[in-house]
């Protein structure tokens, strides 16, 4: 099953950014309960040339937003680019 995703924006504290954890949220998860089921999965995020591959590490929130390891930082110019679950 091919799911696709958004990124929202980075995970940041009120000083700092890392740009390796990332907000996701997916079109066909809407509940925390559909969120707790993407953990460890695989994800891949394409752009330009370049693929970014990373991990879902938690959900975040109620409303189905997971948070996502990759395992390079993620350019600025890649929020609201798609990522899809391999």
């Amino acid at each position: 099953m091919d799911r696709l995703g958004l990124v929202l924006g980075y995970r940041r504290g009120l000083k700092t950014q890392n740009c390796r954890y990332v907000y996701v949220k997916f079109y066909d998860v809407a509940c925390f309960e559909d969120a707790c089921k993407l953990i460890g999965r695989r994800v891949v995020c394409i752009f330009g040339d370049k693929k970014f591959y990373g991990g879902v590490i938690r959900p975040h929130g109620k409303k189905g937003v997971v948070i996502v390891r990759f395992n390079k930082p993620l350019p600025g110019q890649a929020i609201g680019c798609s990522v899809n679950i391999i």
